[in-house]
């Protein structure tokens, strides 16, 4: 029995131990930075921002903060659920994709973007009353 969540993980193992970075930085901050050297400064303002002083920021950052990722080596997991079920619906994970309004400053497909990712994986897209999305309709 083939188990692609080992292969990814020694993968993972296998390529720090040489030295390779991920793409994609895994530390917040470091993924903060790179979202910030890849956007406008209106667009990063935006969305890195927030009201007032800023204390619903912080307080979001920190229950964020305060949920850790716990290994569990050697354990069998032939068999893995990670369903739940919200308002009577069985869902395949307990993620769900909260709105950024406006997210055409940093994406041209935007909320439609976002919204085929969430279709893909089956996860619920929580539709911004902000969304946009710069397509080009095309002439009829």
């Amino acid at each position: 029995m083939k188990f692609p969540a080992l292969d990814r993980q020694k993968e993972i193992y296998l390529d720090g131990f040489a030295g390779i970075k991920p793409a994609v930085p895994i530390s917040t901050g470091a993924l903060e930075e790179t979202a910030k050297k890849n956007m406008s400064p209106h667009a990063y303002a935006y969305i890195a921002g927030g009201a007032g002083n800023e204390s619903t920021l912080r307080s979001n950052r920190a229950g964020f903060e305060s949920h850790k990722i716990v290994p569990r080596m050697l354990r069998d997991i032939s068999v893995r659920d990670t369903s739940i079920e919200l308002f009577g619906q069985k869902l395949p994970s307990p993620l769900l994709l909260a709105p950024i309004g406006v997210l055409a400053m940093v994406h041209p497909e935007a909320d439609l973007a976002v919204g085929k990712a969430a279709a893909s994986l089956h996860i619920p897209y929580i539709f911004s009353s902000q969304a946009s999305s710069l397509w080009k309709q095309s002439p009829i």
